[in-house]
């Protein structure tokens, strides 16, 4: 664990920030908190601006007791989802990308939150991270590239095992849709 945290500390720095992962505890009074990044296929609802309220919590605590905190959010505009709402809205994914984005940061700030970055997942700063520890993970052996095969839920964004769905028609349990036989070739981690 060790090892795997000073990796994401090394990351860190190379973003210019200075602080440490602590699973809950201060490591040097110096705390990083963030939150799931969220999809920009529609506008934000309740169930994101709970989750960042609970980090801006979290957050504004550590810093009443002296901690150096560091609190990221922002989105993911990538996937099938962002792509398609792109497209029903009869725009390119990035004008998608920007107009949603934009209301997701807006929202934040309305709500007063205190996150330091807001990171959007099309920047080419994020690209450049990615792209360094994604090369350094494949010099590592950590990761490798293999095909899986299975009931996907294009809603949920997942792999539905046949156990889980409905047995006679194939549907997500959760969305209720059907799922759709999809083999993918990705990346993995070791």
């Amino acid at each position: 664990m060790a090892e795997a945290t000073s990796s994401v500390c090394i990351m860190i720095d190379r973003l210019q920030h200075q602080y440490c992962i602590g699973f809950g505890a201060l490591h040097e009074k110096k705390f990083y908190v963030t939150t799931a990044i969220d999809y920009v296929n529609a506008a934000p609802h309740i169930g994101h601006a709970y989750e960042k309220i609970a980090a801006d919590v979290v957050a504004r605590y550590h810093r009443l007791n002296g901690a150096n905190v560091f609190f990221l959010t922002g989105v993911d505009e990538h996937g099938s989802k962002v792509e398609k709402s792109a497209e029903a809205a009869g725009m390119t994914p990035i004008a998608f990308c920007d107009q949603i984005s934009s209301t997701f940061e807006k929202s934040w700030r309305n709500l007063n939150l205190s996150f330091d970055y807001f990171i959007r997942t099309t920047e080419s700063r994020h690209a450049k991270v990615v792209q360094h520890l994604f090369a350094k993970l494949k010099e590592q052996g950590d990761i490798y590239k293999s095909t899986y095969n299975g009931l996907y839920c294009e809603g949920c964004e997942d792999f539905v095992k046949r156990a889980r769905s409905e047995t006679s028609k194939v549907i997500a349990p959760l969305t209720k849709k059907h799922l759709k036989y999809w083999p993918k070739t990705t990346t993995f981690l070791s």
